[in-house]
C-alpha cells in the first residue's frame, strides 16, 4: 500500500467520523427529549391520580 492509499484511507476513514459523529448527536438530543416528556409525563399522570384519589375519597365519604 503506497502514501496515496493510506491518505485516501484516512480521508474516508475521517469523513465517516464525521458522519457517527453527527447521527450520535442527534440519537443523544432524541434520547433527552424521550427522557423530558417522560419525565412531563410522569408528573402530570401523578397529579391526575392524586385528583381522581381525592374525587373518590370524597365520593365514598358522600355515598357509604
Amino acid at each position: 500500500m503506497d502514501d496515496n492509499q493510506v491518505q485516501e484511507i484516512k480521508r474516508h476513514f475521517d469523513v465517516v467520523a464525521e458522519g457517527l459523529k453527527h447521527e450520535i448527536s442527534i440519537v443523544a438530543e432524541g434520547h433527552e427529549t424521550i427522557r423530558r416528556e417522560a419525565g412531563e409525563f410522569r408528573g402530570e399522570a401523578k397529579e391526575e391520580f392524586k385528583a381522581l384519589q381525592s374525587l373518590v375519597k370524597e365520593w365514598v365519604m358522600h355515598h357509604c
